[in-house]
């Protein structure tokens, strides 16, 4: 009797236990869990590569994820379930479009609902380098000079009119110098046939704008901005220089970089730079690195302004035949920059040596220089100069022959020519850009 009181006792304890225990532990109620939200790509991203990896924050009790991908939210398909938090999509190879994707998180007791609010999107697109220029004449156009005085035919000739220039500013944006005179370039250009690129310039905006990635994209932004709200063929940088003492040159490799990204897109835009003639070796040479060569699509090699202050050379000319082919040996043979890329620089001006730099324009010399040697002064290549306090000294130049020389060496070793600027040049039969015109195969 004592021992079923006992037992009766041990097993109302137990049961007491229970209850007691589930009182403070009560079993947890098994729910999906919630929706996730999308880290990478940022919503709105371009994409140029054939796959991407979509990545999302984990969920609270997921035991693996459906990711869904389409044209729109609506119409999105599973794609693929995973237990990680990342998925590399392959894109469909078609043209560029828009790709809507979500995240449903799942575990045993269901999947999260209203995960389609959370959809983000990205936007295929296919950077395709543009057409070559076969054999180019490029010209710059600077603002302060009048269109008016130039010819139909001077801008017929021309491949290309670099509109020089619009200033990099502080904040990242770009100002077009003069927007009056760049519209009536642009309508002159274009009437004629020419592409219109804009020059950047600004070295030491250039600088610090483009240190940082943050800088660089704000930077990018307002370059397309103005591409194409003035409807332009191309970009031309104008640094002058990036070196490797400074660090600049890292700079320069990724805004050329990332420049050539957007104006690549659909091969819609060029990208050109000009950079030195590379003749003389240091921080100034070693600023363009190797990379860069993919990114751009032109290469002004500027050629000319090697001159001296030194007195014991008194006869220095900055811009001579030699010039151009030690610097195209440097660019093409050195460093092994592409042929199709390398467009040689011809000075429309000229300079005097060993003494304070003048600078004179190839109009002006034949308006008004004084011829020194049998050549007359459209064929020589040095004149007598009287400057306005009545002193007198010798300007050293590329008249016709040398320019036709030069255009000569460009048509064999590399693509083409240019000119700094139209606006040096004179507008009649004794015209450097027409003389290379004609050469190039171009009629006046």
């Amino acid at each position: 009797m004592k021992k079923a009181i006992f037992f009766d006792l041990f097993v109302a304890g137990v049961i007491l236990l229970f209850f007691v225990g589930c009182r403070k532990n009560p079993p947890v109620e098994k729910k999906p869990p919630l929706c996730t939200s999308n880290t990478a790509p940022f919503n709105g991203a371009n994409v140029s590569s054939a796959s991407v990896v979509l990545s999302w924050s984990p969920a609270t009790g997921a035991i693996s994820y459906d990711v869904y991908v389409g044209s729109s939210v609506a119409n999105a398909v599973k794609v693929g379930s995973v237990t990680a938090i990342t998925y590399n999509y392959t894109i469909p190879p078609s043209g560029n479009a828009t790709f809507y994707w979500y995240v449903v998180p799942k575990n045993a007791s269901g999947s999260a609902t209203g995960c389609t609010t959370s959809a983000t999107s990205f936007k295929r697109i296919f950077i395709v380098v543009p057409p070559v220029l076969n054999s180019p004449l490029i010209t710059y156009f600077p603002s302060y000079r009048y269109v008016a005085e130039y010819s139909n035919s001077m801008f017929a000739i021309c491949d290309v009119v670099n509109y020089a220039f619009a200033d990099v500013n502080s904040n990242g944006t770009i100002t077009i110098a003069n927007l009056s005179r760049f519209d009536s370039v642009y309508q002159k250009a274009k009437a004629n046939g020419a592409k219109v690129f804009i020059s950047l310039a600004g070295a030491a905006n250039f600088a610090s704008v483009t240190s940082s990635a943050a800088g660089r994209n704000n930077l990018i932004k307002d370059i397309m901005r103005k591409v194409r709200q003035h409807n332009l063929d191309g970009v031309d940088v104008d640094w002058e220089y990036p070196r490797t003492s400074d660090g600049t040159h890292e700079y320069f490799a990724a805004l050329m970089k990332e420049l050539s990204d957007s104006l690549h897109v659909d091969a819609k835009y060029y990208l050109a730079t000009a950079i030195t003639p590379g003749i003389y070796s240091g921080s100034v040479r070693d600023g363009i690195k190797t990379e860069v060569f993919n990114y751009v699509d032109i290469f002004h090699i500027m050629a000319y302004d090697d001159f001296t202050t030194d007195p014991q050379y008194p006869f220095k000319q900055h811009s001579s035949l030699a010039t151009a082919t030690a610097s195209l040996n440097y660019w093409l043979n050195t460093r092994g920059m592409p042929k199709e890329k390398c467009v040689l620089g011809i000075p429309a001006y000229g300079r005097n040596s060993g003494a304070a730099q003048i600078s004179s324009s190839y109009k002006n010399i034949l308006a008004n220089g004084t011829q020194l040697g049998p050549a007359p002064l459209h064929e020589s290549d040095s004149a007598r100069m009287t400057k306005t306090d009545g002193s007198v000294f010798t300007t050293y130049y590329n008249g016709m022959f040398t320019a036709v020389n030069k255009t000569i060496l460009a048509k064999t070793r590399c693509n083409g020519v240019f000119f700094w600027e139209m606006g040096h040049d004179t507008n009649d039969q004794f015209s450097l850009h027409k003389a290379a015109a004609i050469e190039l195969g171009k009629t006046p």
